[in-house]
């Protein structure tokens, strides 16, 4: 047969050929077409390539559609195949494998393979750079196949891996990524080191949404915490404090502040109050480091300077005592808090015999979201506050959260011994005034 005209008016329906058919043309028209003119809701047309064997075994080639041409020379050659085989030929447990072959630089090699355990594109490891274009980026994924690295709206290698980085984002605009984890579970970000054994993950940025905190951790432990409330702690989960951090520390183990210049006066660390005022600063003077409140006349009224400075200095109590903690039982001198707060009160922090309830934070599903919180702490996260500027800031805890008393800790007081400073220096000058009037009479 030399048209596919001919072949249709030879063949009726259901009719079989045994052996091998060819229908060729000399132009480019259709050779062979499947109409079924059904209008139900199953397949058709169909084609079928039934390798009807009377003994299957596993690897057994069940069809293959070969796309073959002529090269240069005039030699025939398959330039791609489609491919099916067997896997398993067992009764029940039957497996398929279905493969794409491509000519690659004069050989016919795997591009993608599709089996019953997984998808594999570049079987036979070539220089295959697989590239998945999106609507807006030609370069949505990118696998450099020469190097294994991944670009992700990028195929410039060599631009961004520089610095052996294996996986580059890049856009135009804004850049970013986003973890979805369930609402009582962990998203994360691990670093290992290969070693295969249970504590090979030596890195981890963590956030866990059951109690929203964040966890940074090195060398397989916990370095530092990011706390719902935005309180941070190093080496502990401490949440009573804007910044906690727990060490044992070796000499100069703790926190160092350098300066770059020589200037004098440079700031290592301002206080503001909540009008956005300084009320206070740690900085450099030379190799000195000044600790300074606001003491400026514009912030002042009421000054004066007739008070009765002796009479009151008189009432202090200086003491030599030793810390129970310090087991040298080093004797040091100072105050008793509580014998100075009715003389000097700013000196003194805290109320005398001052203790708190501490509890356990949950959400409504009985999630425990903080433990070992005061319950000032918990209403006041509690409620909807309002900033300097007037904006609103949302509660930190949901209405539904609720706190259980677990038990009761000491809030000590503290001294601030710099302000006796004022008193102890008008005493100086009324007893100078003393000495100077009996020295006159």
């Amino acid at each position: 047969m030399t048209r596919a005209s001919d072949t249709a008016k030879l063949l009726g329906a259901g009719a079989t050929i045994l052996d091998g058919t060819t229908i060729s043309t000399a132009d480019n028209t259709v050779q062979l077409t499947l109409t079924s003119t059904d209008a139900d809701a199953n397949v058709g047309p169909q084609l079928i390539l039934d390798r009807n064997s009377s003994s299957p075994a596993d690897n057994d080639r069940v069809g293959e559609i070969t796309f073959s041409g002529r090269n240069d020379a005039d030699e025939t050659t398959e330039f791609a195949v489609i491919q099916s085989r067997i896997i398993d030929a067992s009764n029940g447990t039957e497996d398929g494998r279905l493969i794409l072959q491509n000519m690659i630089a004069g050989s016919v090699l795997g591009v993608m393979e599709n089996n019953s355990t997984e998808t594999v594109f570049n079987q036979d490891s070539v220089d295959i750079d697989f590239r998945v274009e999106s609507d807006a980026n030609a370069n949505a994924f990118f696998l450099e196949a020469s190097t294994g690295r991944i670009g992700m709206g990028t195929n410039a290698m060599g631009d961004y891996h520089a610095n052996n980085d294996d996986l580059v984002i890049s856009t135009s605009g804004s850049t970013g990524i986003t973890i979805v984890s369930g609402t009582s579970d962990q998203g994360r970000i691990a670093f290992a080191d290969g070693t295969g054994s249970d504590d090979e993950v030596r890195g981890l940025i963590m956030y866990n949404h059951n109690g929203n905190a964040m966890t940074f951790n090195t060398n397989a432990g916990t370095a530092m915490y990011i706390l719902s409330t935005g309180n941070v702690g190093i080496g502990t989960d401490q949440n009573a404090h804007g910044l906690t951090i727990y060490r044992h520390l070796h000499q100069y183990g703790g926190i160092m502040i350098q300066n770059g210049t020589n200037n004098t006066g440079n700031v290592f660390q301002a206080f503001h109050n909540y009008n956005g005022d300084r009320i206070g600063s740690i900085s450099q003077n030379n190799n000195a480091v000044v600790y300074n409140t606001s003491s400026d006349y514009r912030l002042k009224e009421n000054v004066s300077y007739t008070f009765d400075a002796t009479s009151r200095l008189k009432q202090l109590k200086p003491a030599r005592f030793n810390w129970i903690s310090d087991d040298t039982n080093t004797t040091i001198d100072g105050f008793l808090a509580h014998e100075v707060s009715d003389i000097v009160p700013e000196a003194i922090t805290g109320k005398k015999d001052g203790t708190q309830d501490l509890g356990t934070v949950k959400d409504a599903d009985g999630n425990v979201i903080e433990t070992n919180l005061s319950e000032t702490f918990f209403t006041e996260r509690k409620k909807e506050t309002v900033d300097k500027d007037g904006n609103t800031e949302a509660v930190i805890y949901p209405s539904d959260y609720t706190w259980t008393k677990t038990g009761t800790e000491n809030v000590y007081q503290g001294i601030d011994q710099s302000k006796i400073v004022p008193l102890l220096t008008k005493t100086i000058l009324e007893l100078e005034a003393r000495i100077t009037a009996l020295e006159s009479a």
